[in-house]
């Protein structure tokens, strides 16, 4: 995931490779961290990942005649091989399930 804007300017990425989570926010300087994920947590996000790989990229918000303070999300998820790309603009109506992956990375983070 790759958060960019919004009122703080936030330019954050958000990896996840098996159990380890990996952050860089590269904003108001670069910072990288990285730590386990619980199993829970790990469980959770294989769950959503196979949720989000069925989500129809054509469902996702279209990137233009944004007001300056909209934050872009960049998305990228693989499941058995299926790869899917989404982008997501603040305030979007989009599925359900791509919200709930947003706030359970963003919660992920915030823990390491």
């Amino acid at each position: 995931m790759h958060e960019q804007g919004g009122f703080a300017d936030l330019d954050r990425r958000i990896d996840i490779d098996g159990a380890i989570v990996k952050i860089t926010d590269a904003k108001p300087r670069r910072r990288t961290r990285s730590g386990p994920l619980g199993p829970a947590q790990q469980k959770q996000v294989e769950k959503l990942a196979t949720q989000m790989a069925a989500v129809n990229q054509n469902a996702v918000s279209k990137v233009e005649d944004l007001p300056p303070d909209a934050m872009i999300t960049r998305i990228a998820v693989e499941d058995q091989g299926v790869r899917r790309m989404l982008k997501v603009v603040s305030g979007a109506d989009v599925p359900g399930v791509v919200w709930e992956f947003l706030g359970l990375l963003r919660s992920v983070s915030s823990s390491i």
